[in-house]
């Protein structure tokens, strides 16, 4: 099911983007003393970014899996930036251990659909 993939690998990119990693398994940026200030104790200095100051960007992201390509798309326009050119592109791209998750997940389905497929024609 489609559907199913598309949420569960939204589900995967937002929950790598909550521990502060990007698809390179990397920390997207540190959480400063002033940005603890500004944000009165809600973002914490040295912590990870988990870009989700208004929600907006991480709602905004869409995953379109087709035949040999899964396409991410987001909107990473925030304010008079782009969080996606700021931070890389690798920010709505899987980590190594979920494209592992994600094959086992396809791999799953289409043996569903052979077996569906096989014992609807017996």
């Amino acid at each position: 099911n489609n559907y199913a993939i598309s949420n569960k690998i939204k589900d995967w990119i937002i929950e790598q983007l909550e521990d502060g990693y990007d698809g390179k398994g990397e920390i997207i940026g540190l959480y400063s003393f002033a940005t603890e200030n500004i944000s009165k104790g809600r973002k914490r200095a040295g912590e990870p970014y988990d870009l989700n100051d208004t929600g907006f960007f991480r709602a905004s992201i869409v995953v379109v899996p087709k035949l040999f390509v899964i396409s991410i798309y987001a909107n990473g326009k925030k304010a008079d930036e782009d969080i996606i050119q700021k931070y890389g592109i690798e920010i709505i791209q899987l980590m190594e251990k979920n494209k592992v998750k994600l094959k086992e997940l396809i791999l799953n389905e289409y043996l569903k659909y052979v077996r569906k497929t096989i014992f609807q024609n017996r």
